[in-house]
């Protein structure tokens, strides 16, 4: 597994972006190409400029997930990245926190405990905790993560709407065809990405993601072998 920190710059607005990532590519192989970004925001600007009109950079390459998380809090803090105008980050990472959406031994915390230190939060397996503890780390889940998310008032786009402009956009986005070719050799055509969760058994957002974003997982867990949208790149698994 490959883990590194990114920056993604518009260069229309001269906005950066800061991220982390772990993948089996080489990261020069995945981002830009195979990766573009997990933030919503990064996304939209890519929808409405263009890929090309982005400057992808790996920054750093670790060896480990905790080390690579570890620069990106630096790099958050250094820059203020949430309040800074010239970043699109809406939030600042300020713990190593490590949270997957791979289900079971697929996970990287799988057989492993959680412990934090203030707001540094670790995944640390069973024989490693009392050396944890003499750090001075408390096995447990901290009381602030609990709570942790912006909802309601918190939540940067709370009481606002998307201009008729991006609703156009995403509209026409969401609406291009797109052909499902399954592992089993089947090919399942649709009107669009939001039929897809109906196809599989799940939520018309959940199915659009699958479109938008590779989650290895899910698409080893149907049968996904690559998706199609007209007129844009075919989005293959990750091996």
């Amino acid at each position: 597994m490959n883990h590194y920190v990114y920056r993604i710059t518009c260069l229309i607005t001269n906005k950066h972006y800061y991220g982390v990532r772990s993948c089996e590519a080489d990261p020069c192989l995945d981002l830009g190409k195979k990766y573009k970004s997990s933030s919503n925001v990064v996304l939209m600007s890519i929808m409405l400029y263009g890929a090309e009109k982005h400057k992808f950079k790996i920054v750093r390459k670790f060896k480990t997930r905790m080390d690579a998380m570890l620069f990106e809090c630096f790099l958050h803090e250094k820059f203020n990245v949430d309040l800074n105008p010239k970043f699109m980050n809406k939030a600042r990472n300020r713990t190593t926190r490590a949270f997957f959406s791979a289900p079971g031994n697929q996970n990287p915390c799988w057989g492993k405990r959680m412990m934090f230190l203030e707001r540094d939060v670790i995944f640390v397996k069973p024989e490693e905790i009392n050396l944890y503890k003499e750090r001075g780390y408390v096995l447990g889940r901290p009381e602030w993560l609990k709570n942790y998310g912006r909802k309601g008032k918190l939540n940067s786009f709370y009481g606002k709407k998307h201009s008729n402009e991006t609703k156009i956009l995403l509209r026409k986005k969401r609406s291009k065809p797109i052909k499902v070719f399954m592992t089993d050799g089947r090919t399942i055509e649709l009107g669009s990405r939001l039929e897809l969760g109906s196809v599989l058994n799940m939520s018309a957002s959940l199915g659009a993601s699958l479109v938008t974003r590779k989650r290895q997982h899910l698409f080893k867990k149907y049968g996904i072998e690559s998706i199609e949208v007209i007129g844009e790149n075919i989005l293959h698994k990750e091996d």
